[in-house]
Order: C-alpha cells, then sequence, then structure tokens
C-alpha cells in the first residue's frame, strides 16, 4: 500500500548507528553545556552529531526517532552519568544528544537510531 499523497510506502523507517571513542585519553564531551530541563541547578554538558536519512521522509512530516546508547567509555573514577536522544528531527534527519552532567566524564560513546513514519491519512 502507498501513501496516496507522495506515493510512497504507508510505513517508512531507516536506522543506523555509530561509535567514537577517542584513543588519546582525552575527553570528547562535553562541547556545549545548557541547564538541565528537569533541575535548572544541575548543568548538563552534550554533544551534537547530525544525522542525515538516507531517504527524507514524505510530505515534510517528521518521523518519530528512537536513539539508544550502544556503548560508553567512562572515567572508571567519576559516575557514570550519560543519556542520549533524538533533537531537532525533521523529515530529512535529526541531531543525537549525548548528555552527561555532574562529574560523568566521557572518552567515547556509540549509539543506534531507528526512525519511522505511517502517513495518518493512509
Amino acid at each position: 500500500m502507498t501513501c496516496t499523497c507522495c506515493n510512497r510506502s504507508v510505513t517508512m523507517i531507516d536506522h543506523g548507528s555509530f561509535n567514537y571513542v577517542d584513543d588519546i585519553g582525552k575527553s570528547v564531551l562535553p562541547t556545549q553545556s545548557a541547564p538541565n530541563e528537569k533541575h535548572p541547578d544541575v548543568k548538563e554538558r552534550f554533544y551534537l552529531l547530525p544525522v542525515k536519512f538516507a531517504t527524507p521522509f514524505p510530505c515534510g512530516t517528521t518521523p518519530k526517532v528512537s536513539v539508544a546508547i550502544a556503548c560508553a567509555d567512562q572515567n572508571q573514577s567519576k559516575n557514570f552519568r550519560v543519556y542520549a536522544k533524538a533533537v531537532n528531527v525533521t523529515n530529512t534527519g535529526f541531531n543525537v544528544k549525548y548528555v552527561t552532567w555532574a562529574d560523568g566524564d566521557s572518552y567515547g560513546y556509540g549509539a543506534l537510531w531507528i526512525a519511522t513514519f505511517t502517513p495518518s491519512h493512509c
């Protein structure tokens, strides 16, 4: 079955992964900082990785994107504090936001992602 708007398959799926490991032992995160959404007194440090979909999703819509941490290289003398999520999602891509806070110290990381879209009018 295809979408009447764009003549594509009703459900579209794209997926991928990335790994980044710093082989010289220097902290690669964070590159930016901002207050935590739930706890404004806690500063988050984060890295944004741009991801472009292999094929844009149809009709200028926004797919649902899920991100999962696949691996993380952390300073063993610090707390393991990390999460990853999709931000700035469009029909052509998104950013993976990899976050640490407080005394978390990241040297490398990896994540998996999947994006799906089903037109509501199909």
